[in-house]
C-alpha cells in the first residue's frame, strides 16, 4: 500500500479505483488504510466519467463499504452524474446484482 500511494501519480486511476476497491476488502483494515482509500477516491473523482464501467463500480462500492459518506459530498455527486450519464449513453457492462449496489 505505501508504495502505491507513493507512486499513485504514475498509475492510470483505473488501478487507483481498484486500489479503493481491494482497500475495502481488507477484514478489520486499520483507520490509516480507510482514511488514505477515501483521499485515493475523492482524487479520483475528476476521472470518473473516463474509467471502465467495472473500475468505476469498483471504485464507488469499495468507497461505500468503507466510508460513510461525510465529506465525500463531491465524489458522490460525481458519481451520481457519471452514472446517469453513461446509463443514457449506454448500458452499463455490469451483471444485474452489480446495478443495484451500484445505484
Amino acid at each position: 500500500w505505501p508504495l502505491l500511494l507513493e507512486h499513485r501519480q504514475q498509475l492510470p486511476a483505473a488501478k487507483l479505483a481498484e486500489a479503493v476497491w481491494a482497500a475495502s476488502a481488507v477484514p478489520s483494515p486499520p483507520k490509516d488504510l480507510l482514511y488514505q482509500a477515501v483521499g485515493l477516491a475523492r482524487e479520483l473523482t475528476p476521472q470518473l466519467p473516463e474509467l471502465p464501467d467495472e473500475a468505476l463500480y469498483r471504485c464507488v462500492y469499495g468507497l461505500a463499504r468503507i466510508h460513510s459518506g461525510r465529506g465525500s459530498a463531491l465524489y458522490l455527486r460525481s458519481a451520481q452524474r457519471c452514472a446517469v450519464q453513461l446509463l443514457q449513453r449506454r448500458p452499463l457492462q455490469l451483471m444485474p446484482r452489480q446495478l443495484v449496489r451500484f445505484c
